[in-house]
This record gives structure tokens, C-alpha cells and sequence, in this order.
């Protein structure tokens, strides 16, 4: 073949190529394939990963919201503890928040309320004293064995009392007296002291006899208390026949 032939045969391919404009429509090398299949597999892979990790992070080993948390509801794991939004509270007047265990797949839920405290329950009568120590809720009203008396001296009732300020308040409660005036409480005053409602006869001088209480009798002369009247306790009064 003559020289200027195969200078001829050389050329006219590269010519094509750039009457194209660059552009080759040949088949892509394999290493191109491979490279295109490693990237279509690189992207599916971290796309497929980053959508995993963030649906396994999106699932959740926490609480879920407070208000979400209410017994009898759906859990999951079980023995989680989460807080829930309600307040209660105990028996001392502290509050918390109501915690809830998931077991079985279910939300229980404990708390102390009202309704499991006791109710107070007064004492004996004989242990409330006024003025002595004492843990109650001052709404609570218990009797008593202190006595308050009316205008003649004698007993008119027992105090009732209340648990103010961890002490027992016992107030004496009014006496409706028809005398000019009012006696004062029975052991409160002797003969010889002053007084004011002149022939005015109140108790005095309280004295247990076979099991009662006994008064002598004041009057008020001159302003002046004056025993007239003393009592006798005669022990052997209520024996024998």
C-alpha cells in the first residue's frame, strides 16, 4: 500500500471523532461498568444504612412524653420506668410524680394518694389533756376528760379538744349563768378572798368523796368569800345494811 494510503486510513478515524464533536457512542470499558455498578452499590448501601440506623435510633430504649405514660397503656420493654405527668400527694402532705413500670407490655402505675392514707383516729380520753404534746390534724375534734362546770359547780360537760400547733387546745366552752353575777371555776378562789356580787352563793373547795366530786357552799358577804356550807365525806356511808 502506498504511504500516502495509510496516512489516509490513520487519519480518517480521528477526523470522525471530532466532527462529532468529542462525543463517543462506543461501548463503555468494563472498568466504567464496574466503577458505575460500585457507585449504584456504594449509594443503595449508605442510603439502605443511613435509613436503618435512623429507624433503629427513631425505635427508642427511653421514656416516651409524660403525658403519654398512664396505667393500663402499651410499653415497651419491659421493667422500663418512666415518669408520668400526675402529681400526688402522701400522707404527710409531701408531693411526687407517679412513676410506671412496663410489665407484660403494659404500663402499671403506684402513687400514694388520699385515698390509701388512714384516717386519724382520736386517742383515749384520758390521753387528751390540754396543753400535752400531740400529731394530729387540728380538724379532727376529740373528747376529753377535763371538766368544765356551770354557775353552781357542777360539772356541765367534758372539753373537747383539737391538735393546734402539736398541743392539745381545750377551750372552755360559754356558761349560761341566771345569777346577778358569774361564778368563778370551783378551786379557783378561798375563803377570805374578794369577790364582787355581794350574797352570791357559788361552789368551792373541791373534794372527792366515794368516787364524786363534792362543794362547799360560798357566799359572797361584804365582799368577802365565806365557807358556809362544808362537806363531810363519810367514808362508810355506802357500806353495810
Amino acid at each position: 500500500m502506498r504511504p500516502a494510503a495509510r496516512l489516509a486510513l490513520v487519519l480518517f478515524p480521528l477526523v470522525s471523532v471530532l466532527a462529532c464533536g468529542g462525543r463517543f457512542d462506543g461501548d463503555i470499558p468494563d472498568a466504567g461498568g464496574d466503577s458505575s455498578s460500585s457507585s449504584g452499590s456504594s449509594s443503595g448501601g449508605s442510603s439502605g444504612g443511613s435509613s436503618g440506623g435512623s429507624g433503629s435510633s427513631s425505635g427508642g430504649q427511653g421514656c416516651p412524653p409524660a403525658g403519654t405514660v398512664a396505667s393500663g397503656g402499651a410499653c415497651s420493654p419491659d421493667g422500663l420506668t418512666c415518669p408520668t405527668d400526675s402529681v400526688v400527694t402522701d400522707c404527710h402532705g409531701n408531693t411526687s410524680t407517679v412513676e410506671c413500670v412496663c410489665q407484660s407490655g403494659t404500663w402499671f402505675c403506684d402513687g400514694p394518694g388520699p385515698g390509701q392514707c388512714p384516717k386519724p383516729v382520736c386517742p383515749p380520753t384520758q390521753d387528751v389533756v390540754p396543753g400535752v404534746g400531740c400529731n394530729l390534724p387540728d380538724t379532727l375534734t376529740c373528747g376529753s376528760q377535763s371538766p368544765y362546770y356551770d354557775c353552781y359547780g357542777n360539772v356541765a360537760g367534758y372539753l373537747s379538744c383539737t391538735c393546734a400547733a402539736d398541743r392539745w387546745s381545750c377551750p372552755q366552752p360559754p356558761v349560761l349563768c341566771m345569777d346577778a353575777g358569774n361564778c368563778p371555776p370551783p378551786g379557783s378562789f378561798q375563803a377570805g378572798e374578794g369577790c364582787d356580787v355581794y350574797n352570791m352563793t357559788c361552789p368551792g373547795n373541791p373534794s372527792l368523796c366515794n368516787g364524786q366530786t363534792d362543794y362547799d357552799a360560798f357566799q359572797c358577804e361584804n365582799g368577802i368569800w365565806v365557807d358556809v356550807a362544808q362537806t363531810v365525806c363519810d367514808v362508810d356511808g355506802g357500806a353495810g345494811g
